[in-house]
């Protein structure tokens, strides 16, 4: 068997653009992809402390490793499942991030009380020493389920997180992150802008994808623009477009998997058609710059004891050929969102050469902090926006963007709610 799968390994290796495959990267291939004012950062926990091993950009031949043994795996798993030794308990960070809205909210609170100060907070005062600017995280196992750019610490009276301090990106992997660069230093210019969403018929629609496709469609400047919409988004139809295009977003339902089936996350289309990991594996000429799936899950790997942190809608897509892809870690409340979205597109527009983790995080940030007022008065300016003004009273059960689910809040737990502001991540470059 081994002497089998080495010969099997070889043959791969002989396929154009193969040459390294089931090559493991060594340390100088690892720190080559991160740039000066960057850092790649690995959170190891276990039962007996935590580590953050990081390589720094701006001394990449001196790896660093921080201790902090005051966080144990064992503590993060105990407030992740609330407390509960074999299913997560029903108020637990693990079911909440299957519910989101104001269930989500309590769970990161908790969930940020133990983490915002024992693991987040020393990796921004080490990245503020090294004058780090973006820090690209490989979160293993039960780590790439958690939030870990938004979960915050106490400050000179205030509250901060990682977002507040750097650019945060996700990767898989060193070698993933390698990959994405290379892809993303290769394309600058948005050619082709592909834009699917408000596909119909659904069993539940969702009232504020329509405006957030044409916000998208009109905002961002490209050379070619598709928006596919209503019936015509079929399965059928996104296939076809899908090839060649520089930028593609999407806002529609997602839905995810588990570990066994990861394969089987997929976005929803028109009719409930659903566009499935394995097919984008199998696309043709699809090397898009940046991918958005808008939707919920997209970026959520397999829960609890199945957790990999390779096992995500979003990878699949960076494995399909993207160089990024900003997706979302639970169910994504469907006008924050196309607000978040249409703020994103916005600065993306000024300057079509930014980076994207950083345009997200910019648009984040300026959600998080608008007052009642400033919003109101963001969305009556937009038209699209405004044409559902009365989804800021939130007083119905407001539609996220999983398959046949709800996320109800009231409009004075709109602002500086994580479940809102913060689901979405970029990985890749």
């Amino acid at each position: 068997m081994v002497a089998q799968l080495a010969r099997v390994t070889e043959q791969i290796r002989q396929l154009p653009g193969q040459e390294h495959f089931l090559v493991a990267p060594d340390f100088a291939e690892i720190a080559g992809t991160v740039a000066p004012g960057e850092a790649l950062v690995i959170p190891l926990t276990s039962p007996d402390g935590s580590v953050l091993l990081m390589i720094d950009g701006n001394t990449p031949v001196d790896p660093a490793q921080v201790d902090l043994p005051s966080i144990t795996s064992t503590e993060i798993a105990r407030v992740f499942n609330g407390g509960a030794q074999e299913e997560p308990a029903p108020d637990s960070f693990a079911a909440a991030l299957g519910a989101g809205g104001a269930a989500l909210d309590d769970a990161h609170e908790r969930m940020s009380a133990l983490l915002g100060p024992n693991l987040l907070r020393p990796l921004a005062e080490e990245l503020g020493r090294r004058e780090v600017k973006k820090v690209h995280l490989i979160a293993p196992r039960l780590l790439a389920l958690l939030p870990l750019h938004s979960f915050s610490w106490d400050e000179q009276g205030g509250q901060r997180c990682l977002l507040d301090e750097v650019v945060v990106s996700y990767t898989p992997s060193a070698l993933a992150l390698g990959v994405c660069k290379s892809r993303a230093a290769a394309r600058t210019a948005v050619k082709r802008l592909v834009v699917i969403g408000d596909p119909l018929p659904q069993q539940e629609r969702l009232p504020n994808a329509g405006a957030e496709v044409r916000v998208v469609a009109a905002t961002l400047p490209a050379s070619e623009v598709e928006l596919v919409t209503k019936h015509e988004a079929t399965k059928e139809q996104i296939l076809d477009k899908l090839p060649g295009a520089s930028h593609v977003h999407f806002a529609c339902h997602g839905r995810g998997a588990s570990s066994a089936k990861a394969l089987d996350a997929c976005l929803i289309l028109a009719g409930d058609e659903e566009l499935k990991a394995r097919e984008l594996l199998d696309l043709d000429d699809f090397d898009p710059w940046l991918v958005i799936a808008s939707a919920c899950f997209t970026a959520q790997i397999p829960h609890y004891e199945e957790s990999d942190e390779v096992l995500s809608l979003a990878t699949v897509f960076i494995g399909a050929g993207a160089a990024g892809v900003i997706a979302s870690l639970w169910p994504a409340h469907d006008f924050g969102t196309a607000v978040l979205m249409t703020r994103f597109y916005e600065l993306y527009a000024r300057d079509v050469d930014a980076d994207p983790a950083a345009l997200l995080r910019n648009a984040q940030l300026w959600l998080r902090a608008q007052s009642a007022s400033e919003l109101s008065e963001y969305v009556m300016s937009r038209a699209d926006l405004r044409r559902h003004p009365a989804r800021w009273d939130l007083k119905e059960p407001e539609p996220a963007r999983g398959s046949g689910s709800s996320s109800p809040a009231a409009k004075s737990q709109l602002l500086d709610r994580p479940s809102i502001w913060a689901p979405f991540i970029f990985s890749g470059a």
